[in-house]
């Protein structure tokens, strides 16, 4: 066996970096995980870092793209914050919108393919207060914000990517309670588990009706090999 051979990569892979938007960009203001971050009275576990401004990725985010061409990288994986596109229900900030077009555009001129996420762990304030994924108008309701990203941002976008780990969420949201909204129920996360199935499909349908670029999600997997 050629071992050298071994080590070359095809051509065509993608070799990239990926980030979620609450952890870096800062100042996600109206999202559920801000709100438990500085409300005590809502923690049953205490947050042992606030996110703050972050890297303030918001505003730096063309730092980011030069640090990935400088690792080679020609992929990024970026976060859409649902809590900035839509901070209130049906009403979409198009402020927000145009500056997450600059934020892929920049990517794009740096010779990166774009992979969006729409949903990383963090929601709304409002869709939380309406019970967030355990609610079964959820999924619709999901769908109608990733049709919105779809019509304004598909141009910039390479791949879709619907939902962040879901199973990861309904692990630490509602088994082991340690992310919001801190619940440890079984039944709850049967519940949501259900749900998150049922807006990626519905969101899939709504964006491939739009667009033509691949739609997945991002699944955990754990690799082993002796």
């Amino acid at each position: 066996m050629n071992h050298q051979e071994d080590k070359n990569f095809p051509e065509d892979l993608l070799w990239g970096t990926a980030t979620s938007a609450h952890q870096t960009e800062g100042n996600n203001k109206n999202s559920d995980w801000w709100l438990f971050e500085n409300d005590k009275k809502l923690q049953k576990h205490m947050f042992q870092d606030k996110s703050e401004q972050a890297r303030d990725s918001y505003n730096k985010y063309n730092e980011d793209f030069k640090l990935c061409q400088e690792l080679n990288n020609n992929a990024v994986r970026i976060s859409i914050e649902w809590a900035r596109i839509e901070p209130k229900q049906g009403i979409f900030d198009q402020t927000e919108i145009n500056h997450y077009k600059k934020v892929l555009q920049e990517a794009k001129n740096r010779g990166l393919k774009t992979f969006v996420t729409l949903h990383h762990f963090t929601i709304p304030t409002w869709f939380y207060k309406k019970g967030g994924f355990l609610k079964f108008t959820s999924p619709k309701l999901f769908a109608k914000y990733a049709k919105k990203v779809a019509e304004e941002l598909d141009e910039y976008i390479d791949f879709y990517t619907t939902i962040n780990e879901p199973q990861a969420l309904v692990a630490m949201g509602y088994i082991k309670g340690f992310w919001p909204p801190q619940k440890k129920n079984l039944f709850f996360a049967f519940i949501v588990h259900q749900n998150l199935i049922a807006a990626h499909i519905k969101s899939y349908k709504k964006i491939k009706k739009i667009s033509s670029k691949p739609v997945g999600i991002v699944k955990n997997i754990s690799w082993f090999q002796s």
